[in-house]
């Protein structure tokens, strides 16, 4: 979906763990692998320290169009984080807001 590779701010929820570099983009049944930055990876450690925890995410960065990425090719995407707009503890109501 092209219209996907437009969009620069997604929202949704991180994982971090052994061979785990994953984003669940809210609204969509995807997940894609995640190019960290120093900050996502501080404030992951900081939200979860366990790794595999989620974390609910507002960031802002460049998506691929659709593929094999990541730990044996398992995610259909991925997404090089280029900033952090918003990283915090989970909510019930985290993907029911509008918008991105």
């Amino acid at each position: 979906n092209t219209s996907l590779e437009g969009r620069t701010i997604w929202r949704g929820y991180v994982s971090f763990g052994f061979e785990t570099s994953e984003f669940r983009p809210c609204g969509l049944r995807e997940k894609w692998w995640v190019l960290s930055n120093k900050d996502l990876s501080q404030r992951y450690g900081t939200l979860s320290p366990k790794m595999y925890g989620s974390v609910y995410v507002r960031m802002k960065g460049t998506l691929t169009s659709t593929g094999k990425y990541g730990h044996l090719g398992a995610y259909q995407r991925q997404f090089a984080v280029q900033s952090v707009l918003e990283a915090r503890a989970l909510r019930s109501d985290d993907c029911k807001v509008k918008g991105y």
